[in-house]
């Protein structure tokens, strides 16, 4: 719990951890301002949140025990909430890698586990394993985030930071702003939260960021059940993610997918739209409702996940200033494609990491 008027909070950037984390510190107590050039609602293929599928379902390893807690805490939250109206079964097969159950780490806390090996293509077992999971209608639920921020009372300003002049240009730039539309803060010290996705490689000069090329096909109609399919190739040991993700809620379904890193390329690539629907056929063949059993299209979404080697940043970060004052960031960035699933855990992680920060070093805006 924080200490009672201690400091303001201001957010760079309102994509999922972005937003969430706002909520989640403005739920807390603290004064919280986000600031985004891309808001929801906004199409830009480097803004990704709008283009997740979105389900919960883990990437993490079974040894990543940190990615592990954020993803259970958004498991166990979105359960708590929205069970009802955005849960699915979701069938989940590993071909040609994991063979039994024992490698699906989550299998302890989510509803419906079961799991079962079968013989598989020239005789190559594999496991197929299905569970609840949660399906988020991300456009509405984006929606969402941004309309709790305001309800609980957070500032909102549309604004793009420099990124030329590094962390520290941006924080100078955020705090400007702050005063310019809100005034000086109402409170005495700011800390300042770093969840720009892409943006960090150029403002942290972190070169590990990187991006991870999505593209997936909106398709009319809601099939029975979620399903996942990763298929390995035995000679090039490359894999291949195929998914089927319900929207339930907007009558559509998004089907996909690639995972293309390091690939800037926002154009859709029609090649590999014809191998999502070869795809994807197989796992709902309840959605060919279209003219010689198709899917019917609605469109083709193509987006850049914010990956980063070595796994996502969360921590803080002490900048120094001209004054010879230190101003606080917390760095919550790099989640790829899973930003969806960690969000709620990597706002607790961020609320906790404020409330332990040095309040003698807070900086003044």
């Amino acid at each position: 719990m924080r200490l009672e008027g201690t400091h303001d909070v201001v957010v760079l950037g309102a994509g999922v951890t972005g937003l969430q984390t706002a909520v989640t510190l403005l739920e807390e107590g603290y004064r919280v301002t986000v600031i985004a050039d891309q808001l929801p609602g906004d199409i830009s293929p480097c803004y990704a949140s709008p283009w997740a599928g979105a389900q919960w379902r883990s990437h993490s390893s079974p040894d990543d025990g940190e990615q592990q807690s954020w993803d259970r805490k958004s498991y166990l939250h979105w359960k708590q909430i929205c069970f009802d109206e955005h849960a699915r079964n979701v069938a989940f097969e590993e071909r040609s890698g994991l063979t039994t159950s024992d490698g699906f780490w989550f299998r302890e806390f989510v509803d419906g586990f079961d799991s079962a090996v079968s013989a598989g293509e020239a005789g190559k077992p594999y496991a197929t394993v299905r569970y609840r999971s949660v399906f988020v209608d991300v456009p509405i639920y984006l929606r969402h985030l941004l309309g709790r921020v305001r309800q609980l009372g957070g500032q909102v300003i549309r604004s793009k930071v420099p990124d030329d002049n590094g962390i520290a240009g941006a924080v100078k730039a955020a705090s400007d702003l702050v005063k310019q539309y809100i005034g000086p803060c109402r409170a005495r010290k700011c800390v300042f939260i770093n969840a720009t996705g892409l943006r960090a490689r150029q403002l942290c000069g972190d070169k590990a960021v990187h991006p991870v090329r999505g593209q997936v096909l909106v398709v009319k109609g809601v099939p029975k059940e979620a399903a996942t399919r990763l298929s390995r190739d035995e000679e090039t040991g490359e894999s291949t993610l195929s998914y089927v993700i319900p929207r339930p809620l907007s009558g559509v379904t998004i089907i996909g997918g690639c995972n293309q890193k390091d690939n800037w390329n926002t154009d859709e690539d029609v090649e590999i739209t014809g191998q999502i629907k070869e795809r994807c056929a197989a796992l709902a063949p309840e959605l060919l409702t279209g003219p010689g059993k198709t899917f019917e299209v609605i469109g083709c979404q193509i987006g850049l996940r914010p990956a980063r080697t070595g796994g996502a940043r969360v921590e803080s970060e002490a900048i120094g200033d001209r004054s010879g004052g230190v101003r606080w960031v917390i760095h919550a960035y790099g989640h790829g494609g899973g930003g969806f699933q960690n969000s709620i855990g990597v706002a607790e992680e961020v609320s906790r990491l404020v409330a332990e920060l040095p309040e003698k070093s807070r900086a003044r805006l």
